[in-house]
C-alpha cells in the first residue's frame, strides 16, 4: 500500500468508526435541539405579541365605546343648550319690548 492509500484508508476508517458515528449523531441531535429551542423562542415571542395585540384591540374597542357614549352625551347637551338659547332669546326680546314700553311711559310722565 502506498502512503496515499494508507491515508485514505485511515480517513475512511475514522469517518465510519463507531466513535465517529456517535459524534455525527450527537452533532445532529444538538443541531436539531438548537433549532427546536430557537423555534420555541420564536413561538413564545409570537404568542406574546398576539396577546399584546388582543389586549390593545380590547382597549381600542373600550375607548371607541366610551367615545361614542361621550359624543351622544355631548349631542344631547348641545341640543339642550340650543333650546335654552332659544328660550333666553325669547325672554330677552320680551324684556327689550317691556323696557322700551316702560321708557316710553316714563318719558310721557316726565313731560
Amino acid at each position: 500500500m502506498t502512503t496515499l492509500e494508507l491515508i485514505a484508508t485511515g480517513i475512511i476508517t475514522a469517518l465510519t468508526s463507531a466513535n465517529a458515528w456517535q459524534f455525527w449523531q450527537g452533532r445532529s441531535k444538538r443541531i436539531q435541539s438548537e433549532k427546536r429551542a430557537e423555534q420555541k423562542e420564536k413561538n413564545l415571542y409570537r404568542d406574546d405579541l398576539r396577546g399584546k395585540v388582543e389586549k390593545l384591540e380590547g382597549y381600542i374597542e373600550l375607548m371607541r365605546e366610551q367615545r361614542d357614549e361621550e359624543i351622544k352625551e355631548m349631542n344631547a347637551r348641545i341640543i339642550s343648550l340650543h333650546e335654552e338659547i332659544a328660550s333666553l332669546r325669547t325672554k330677552v326680546s320680551y324684556l327689550e319690548d317691556e323696557n322700551t314700553r316702560l321708557r316710553g311711559q316714563n318719558g310721557d310722565n316726565n313731560e
